[in-house]
């Protein structure tokens, strides 16, 4: 009995062990993910800015102090003291799917992935499309006519799967939605 006993009680520490070193391998997963999050973030604030790779997932839509759908807009640090984000050349290329679209109420729907802290630059977006070379963001900076142009800036958060996005937008927008 003695020696069933050993036993027994070696396999309840093994799996305790096993699942205590399961626990804290996790919790220091979530802590690596974290330094990294916050070393890449470190990186990028560090670095020169990089066009825009991707489109974001949500839907905005937003006002402006003036018309600038014909504009090229970049995103800007919190203290709007660099460019953060801005798009490459080959981006802009069709313009139906990087240029505003108008609609109801002054508003404008994002296509391009502009956040609250965007600023506009004196290219249109057929000069930035026409470019040579990709300017940098230094370059880019010069170039800023605006940077405080959003004066209303909402995420949906809805799906527009096989909806006309603008129609159900603008039907909000109608239904006060977004005042």
């Amino acid at each position: 009995m003695n020696y069933d006993f050993k036993i027994f009680f070696m396999k309840r520490v093994f799996y305790l062990s096993l699942a205590v070193m399961l626990m804290l391998s996790s919790c220091c997963s979530d802590v690596n993910k974290k330094n990294t999050a916050t070393k890449t973030q470190n990186e990028i604030d560090k670095k020169d800015a990089k066009p825009m790779i991707g489109a974001f997932p949500k839907t905005v839509i937003y006002k402006t102090a003036k018309d600038y759908s014909a504009n090229v807009m970049v995103n800007l640090s919190h203290d709007k003291q660099k460019i953060v984000s801005y798009p490459a050349i080959s981006d802009v290329k069709n313009l139906e799917k990087v240029q505003p679209v108008r609609l109801e109420d002054g508003f404008w729907l994002d296509q391009r992935g502009i956040t609250k802290n965007a600023a506009v630059l004196s290219l249109s977006y057929e000069e930035y499309a026409a470019l040579d070379k990709q300017p940098s963001a230094k370059e880019l900076f010069e170039l800023i006519i605006d940077d405080k142009p959003i004066t209303a800036y909402h995420k949906i958060k809805k799906s527009f799967k096989n909806e006309d996005k603008v129609s159900v937008i603008n039907q909000m927008i109608r239904n006060g939605d977004f005042k």
